[in-house]
């Protein structure tokens, strides 16, 4: 489901990156919670169930606002659509050598 930009206020301070390489809260009530799942519970106004995912719509885990088209960068999928779609993007950037080398893997 892409979504239309929203109102929210997207967070600068208190926040750090994880191992895997998406911002999370780093203090108070909503401490160690990934931010980009945190704003789309905010727009749903409701907390996310855990079949549901919150995807990145370019592939950039830092971009939790506006995608090239316009739209809201994140997208609410469930869990086979958003493996799916993963596993196509990784196929994709690693057929055409965009996949980027990390620890040596």
């Amino acid at each position: 489901m892409i979504l239309a930009m929203p109102t929210l206020e997207i967070p600068t301070t208190g926040i750090y990156l994880d191992d895997r390489g998406y911002r999370r809260y780093s203090a108070g009530p909503k401490r160690y919670k990934r931010v980009h799942r945190d704003l789309m519970e905010q727009h749903l106004g409701r907390p996310l169930r855990r079949d549901e995912h919150v995807h990145h719509r370019d592939e950039n885990k830092l971009n939790n606002q506006e995608h090239a088209d316009g739209m809201w960068n994140l997208e609410l999928l469930d869990e086979s659509t958003h493996n799916a779609i993963t596993a196509r993007q990784y196929w994709y950037l690693k057929k055409n050598g965009l996949l980027e080398v990390r620890n040596g893997l």
